[in-house]
């Protein structure tokens, strides 16, 4: 049994679907009610999907304000495939869906922050139901602004300060794509370039990169654009890509999320150097479910494998060394790196001429019988059925 809109009505006894998001939290902060409202979910499957997900993405996922998506599973286990093990950070963690899907040991910590109001609630119940020890932050992950603190322990929670200074072992991140921003002076900037005000995504990407440690790795799901637009988003992929830090570039089918048929992109980055970068075009790959794409098991096992195992296959992965990215003016568009070009077939074409000189015999072959028909019939050979 899922949980839908009508058993969040019952459990919050309200009876607008606007109204659940801020009484599920002064349910949540309320010992009591919290305790109540985690023992009646309990009883709704929570399996490593999103608890939430189907209520979320049709009745209040706000796309216009927050471009709001929820991550389909196969994208997180992709993510999670990839980064591997370790204490994760997730920004911009909407529901928590990239978090579910990590890959944890039982002394792995979750650091995950969250924006929208209205994603909150359903943040922390999913991180209470299933036990994980998580950091909440509600805050502006843009201008750093910390509005509260939540930590969930075994199903425990509290309030608490902030926590600042962390750095992760492995982010994992579905930014709002090309959000407006207003730049801020930080020395992460300084260092790699400041983002345009009109997109926000590497302002995303730079301040996550900034939380990650020594021996860290991440993967964004990010647009398209991101790896091509000039100006100073170039300025800032040739700044990452010559101190060898973008290891990875993904890119996914069309038509994977719900409410959105944009193709997106994993770029994975590391603080472990590399001089080449894995492309992967798998903007192909995948199987047609009503209107909506997926990614199969065995869809999400390639591309991950793939990835580790750097193992380049014809038309679908390419290994490319840096000189060459250079060439392309830091350039990250995936068919510049992985030709997917299908050639046409080789024409024979002493047998082609063959097929012709056999239907032109079979054509005076069948002339013949039909003259010799006329005559019989008394018709003249020029006569035609109307």
């Amino acid at each position: 049994m899922k949980i839908d809109e009508s058993a969040l009505f019952e459990l919050t006894g309200e009876k607008e679907v606007f109204n659940i998001p801020q009484k599920l939290m002064r349910m949540l902060i309320d010992e009591t009610e919290r305790k109540r409202l985690i023992s009646e979910l309990e009883k709704y499957e929570h399996g490593i999907s999103c608890s939430f997900q189907e209520f979320f993405e049709s009745e209040i996922a706000d796309r216009k304000t927050f471009k709001q998506d929820y991550t389909p599973q196969s994208i997180g286990e992709i993510c999670s495939n990839i980064v591997g093990t370790g204490d994760y950070l997730e920004i911009a963690a909407g529901t928590g869906s990239l978090a579910i899907n990590g890959q944890y040991k039982e002394t792995s910590k979750l650091y995950l922050t969250e924006f929208s109001e209205i994603a909150l609630p359903f943040l922390i119940i999913n991180m209470l139901l299933r036990k994980y020890d998580a950091v909440i932050s509600h805050e502006d992950s843009l201008t750093g602004e910390v509005f509260a603190t939540y930590k969930t322990t075994d199903g425990k929670f509290e309030v608490i300060d902030k926590v600042d200074d962390y750095k992760a072992q492995r982010i994992v991140m579905n930014p709002p794509y090309s959000a407006k921003w207003e730049p801020t002076e930080e020395p992460i900037f300084w260092e790699y370039g400041t983002p345009p005000k009109a997109k926000a995504d590497f302002a995303f990407i730079l301040k996550a990169f900034d939380k990650l440690d020594d021996n860290g790795k991440m993967a964004v799901v990010l647009p398209h654009g991101v790896l091509f637009r000039g100006n100073k988003e170039q300025e800032i992929r040739q700044n990452l890509l010559d101190r060898g830090y973008i290891s990875g570039v993904i890119g996914l089918p069309d038509k994977l999320f719900a409410n959105t048929s944009i193709p997106v992109c994993i770029l994975v980055l590391s603080k472990q150097k590399t001089d080449s970068v894995m492309f992967i075009d798998a903007s192909s790959e995948f199987d047609k479910v009503g209107k909506n794409n997926i990614l199969t098991d065995d869809i999400i096992a390639k591309i991950s494998g793939t990835f580790d195992n750097k193992k380049e296959i014809d038309r679908y992965s390419n290994l490319v060394g840096l000189d060459k990215i250079r060439d392309n003016d830091y350039n990250l568009n995936i068919p510049r790196y992985v030709d997917t070009f299908e050639p046409e077939p080789i024409i024979d074409i002493c047998q082609v001429q063959r097929e012709i000189m056999e239907c032109n015999a079979e054509i005076e072959k069948t002339s013949a019988e039909l003259s010799g028909m006329f005559r019989k019939l008394g018709l003249p050979n020029d006569f035609k059925i109307l």
